[in-house]
């Protein structure tokens, strides 16, 4: 695994806030384990050391969820980033790949995710650098949509009483 993880997740509350890019994920303050990220808009976004990311995918498996590699090592443009989702995480309905539309991704992510009928979910997503660097735009958006991902599977309404808890984390 990589030298760490950077958790989007833990069904945290989805505030709004300023800033676009990928200049509101990288500030934070860090402690031995956990870097919080000072950000409104990324509330519940932490670093987390690769070992921990890792307990957490064992603690998921054992738990009869479900852990993902999403590898995007690749991936230096969105075009790249969607071939690297459609290859590893369950999309229902599969994206049908004309234009490739965040809202598309994002409904198609959450619906196969749902219906995978775990009540954990963990992704390892690798190779987040290589996006962040070449499109910062792009991996703002990115982690935003797996940011409202693991919110609104988390939440009970939307999923109607069969919430899934996910979680994401970046290798940095």
């Amino acid at each position: 695994m990589s030298a760490g993880y950077r958790g989007v997740g833990y069904r945290a509350p989805l505030n709004a806030g300023s800033g676009t890019g990928a200049e509101r994920h990288m500030e934070g303050t860090q402690s031995s384990e956990v870097t919080v990220l000072n950000c409104p808009a990324m509330a519940g976004v932490f670093a987390i050391q690769s070992e921990v990311g890792a307990d957490r995918a064992a603690d998921a498996l054992d738990g009869g969820g479900a852990v993902f590699l999403l590898d995007t090592s690749h991936a230096t443009n969105r075009s790249e980033f969607f071939d690297a989702v459609a290859a590893t995480l369950p999309l229902d309905p599969p994206l049908h790949r004309v234009h490739d539309v965040w809202d598309a991704l994002a409904d198609s992510l959450w619906e196969g995710l749902h219906e995978l009928g775990v009540d954990e979910v963990v992704i390892l997503w690798s190779g987040s650098d290589n996006l962040r660097a070449a499109d910062p735009d792009e991996f703002g958006i990115a982690c935003d949509v797996m940011r409202d991902l693991a919110g609104s599977l988390g939440d009970r309404t939307l999923t109607v009483d069969r919430p899934v808890e996910v979680t994401i984390y970046l290798a940095e």
